[in-house]
């Protein structure tokens, strides 16, 4: 197979030697052994990749050097949310109820999706689903499920003080 010699084996080792994406590793060592002499079968066995992506990669060598052989992220949809809107929105689900916020129009003293779902929408302009708010609060934010508990409204404000002092008397 012939390759173009952009660059000497030495420089192709010194580069495998500082690469730390594994991806373009694998394909820079690809091209070290096939400037070797090696058959494109053996490397493939060798690697763990099939023969028609070694000729890819020798093909992508030879046409744009180095820059061809580096891995590229797939193209797809950008986030609706960065990841600095994500951490607002931590923050606020975290330290803030519904009612805090002026534009959900509620008494609600905890966040369900609904209400996330509202205020995500509302806030960043976004047009998230239930499914697509779910996702985000329980993969993206790593929230979990919690029961809200109805406050007993015999209970004195200052009961823990109450207790306290209950205990210390014993």
């Amino acid at each position: 197979m012939n390759l173009n010699q952009f660059m000497k084996i030495d420089k192709i080792e010194e580069l495998m030697k500082k690469q730390k994406n594994k991806r373009d590793y694998e394909r820079l060592l690809a091209i070290r052994l096939l400037m070797g002499g090696a058959k494109p079968d053996d490397i493939a066995e060798e690697i763990n990749r099939s023969r028609a992506t070694i000729y890819n990669w020798a093909e992508l060598w030879n046409k744009n050097g180095l820059e061809g052989l580096k891995y590229k992220l797939p193209p797809g949809k950008p986030p609706k949310l960065s990841r600095e809107d994500l951490n607002y929105l931590k923050d606020i689900l975290e330290t803030k109820t519904p009612k805090d916020i002026d534009f959900l129009n509620t008494d609600q003293n905890f966040w369900d999706i609904e209400k996330a779902l509202e205020f995500i929408n509302g806030y960043f302009g976004t047009n998230y689903t239930y499914y697509g708010a779910w996702r985000v609060l329980r993969e993206k934010l790593k929230f979990q499920y919690t029961k809200p508990y109805p406050k007993n409204y015999k209970r004195p404000d200052n009961a823990e003080e109450i207790l306290k002092k209950r205990l210390k008397t014993q």
